[in-house]
Order: C-alpha cells, then structure tokens, then sequence
C-alpha cells in the first residue's frame, strides 16, 4: 500500500513527506526477509524515486533513507529496481553523514557496485563536488580497494590516484638536505654536489660561463 503512495505522491508532481514515517517504518521491518516482503520491481521503483527526490527535498533525512535504501538493496527486486532508475547521482551519496552509527554512504556504494553492477560514474557525478566531501573521500580512498577493479578506474578513482600520484611525486622532487659537518667546512665534493642540485632545481640561478 506504501509504495502504491509514494507512486501517488511522484504522479503528483511533488514529494508528500507525510508518508515517509511509515514508509520507513514497512522499510525497515522487512530487514530479516527482503526478498518475500518487498513490492515488486515496479513499486520498489516508486519507493527509490521517493527516496531520491526526498533526500533532495529534505536533506536532514539523508541518513534514515540510507538504512531504507540499504533494505532495497538487499532484495532482488530493489536491485532491478535500482537499476531502472535514471539519473542516480541525484542520491548524493557523498553528502550522507558518516556519523549517527550504522551503514556508511562508502557501504552503500559498494554495495551498489560490488553487488548491484551500477558503476561508479553513475554515482559520483559531478567530480568535482564529490572531491569537496573531505570526510567521504578520505573513507573512500582508504577503502577504495574494496571495490572492483573495473570501478576503480571511474572518474573519482582517477582523480584519487592522480592525487596519489602528485604528491608522491613532490616527495621526489624535494631537495636533499647536505649533511652538516661536526666542524669546520664542509668537504668541497659535498658543497660542489648540493651546488648541482640548487644548479638544476633553479636554472635561472646558474653561473653563466
């Protein structure tokens, strides 16, 4: 009957929020049998699409509709469902909080790619807002190889692995320190050595002859 609501409130133009109480009330009873208890795949569309245009509408809702996704996706009719969503980043997994206990929007999207076969980009759009989530993207990359190897290669694992690669090659491009004699001066072949880096780190800066 709640998905015949929510599939009321999407014809209507709008998001009734009035129904959400008790949808994730029906949601999160159906944990110990998904498969038997959720609708099938045309009304567990409904309820995706409420979902999503409720996260949007109200955005202090995102963590409750997290664990009521998560429900979906743990029945094969939520899966199909899932899938014949269009327009999926508008979930905004990336702005889900981490706090509050339970399921994380990292768990989320491996579920959805690792089970699900939804690929990252169609998650994780636009890049750039994404990469402003600090806190996500921190728990994503330390998780990153958690997801297959096919979805790592989406534009975000690109953007991280570049990043990765820039600092690591920063690192490299740091001058050495020439080691401080006990005394006196330091050996000619030592200032001559360091002189060569500085020579080649600031060309502008070499002795013309």
């Amino acid at each position: 009957r709640l998905a015949d609501d929510a599939q009321v409130s999407l014809a209507s133009g709008d998001v009734d929020p009035t129904i959400w109480t008790s949808l994730k009330r029906e949601l999160l009873d159906a944990r110990d049998s998904p498969a038997a208890t959720l609708p099938d795949v045309e009304r567990s569309k409904a309820i995706w699409e409420y979902c999503i245009q409720l996260s949007v509408k109200k955005t202090a809702l995102r963590k409750q509709l997290l664990q009521c996704c998560m429900v979906l996706l743990s029945g094969p009719n939520g899966v199909a469902a899932l899938r014949a969503v269009s327009d999926k980043r508008r979930m905004g997994i990336w702005k889900i909080p981490s706090s509050g206990g339970g399921p994380s929007g990292v768990d989320m999207l491996l579920t959805m790619t690792r089970d699900c076969g939804i690929a990252l980009d169609e998650l994780l759009d636009p890049v750039e807002e994404v990469l402003k989530s600090v806190t996500f993207v921190s728990v994503l990359q330390a998780r990153f190889c958690e997801f297959p190897e096919q979805a790592r290669s989406c534009a975000v694992g690109v953007a991280l692995s570049n990043a990765e690669t820039g600092v690591g090659e920063r690192e490299k491009r740091k001058l050495p320190t020439a080691p401080r004699p006990a005394k006196g001066i330091a050996p000619l072949q030592e200032c001559a050595d360091l002189a060569d880096v500085y020579a080649e780190k600031y060309p502008s800066c070499r002795k013309k002859a």
